[in-house]
């Protein structure tokens, strides 16, 4: 049995590339969709759905800036590390309330 944060992650639905985006953005910080493409090694396009689900959640933000060696303005994505925090507790949360009998011990949760 692997467990792993990410294949744990996969496993409750959590696509893996959503965990690289976020990996990527806390290891280098603000990027442009070109350099998260790079850093995940997925097409802008490809990685586009999963990042516009990230900024619903809050889990990102983006703003428009220049950037050096292009004319035009791109997105600068951003974590938002509190709120990842926030949403693994409440990932956490789900699990724990739906499937853990009430009164066990929450050690046995985090085993």
């Amino acid at each position: 049995m692997e467990d792993s944060a990410a294949t744990v992650a996969v496993a409750f639905g959590l696509p893996a590339v959503r965990l690289q985006l976020l990996r990527a953005l806390a290891d280098s910080g603000p990027a442009t969709v070109s350099q998260l493409s790079r850093a995940v090694g997925w097409t802008r396009n490809g990685i586009t759905t999963h990042l516009r689900a990230l900024e619903a959640v809050g889990a990102v933000r983006h703003e428009t800036a220049r950037v050096d060696g292009s004319f035009r303005p791109a997105r600068l994505y951003h974590l938002e590390r509190s709120r990842v925090e926030e949403l693994a507790w409440m990932m956490f949360d789900a699990i724990a309330d739906d499937v853990v009998p009430v009164g066990a011990p929450m050690q046995a949760v985090l085993r």
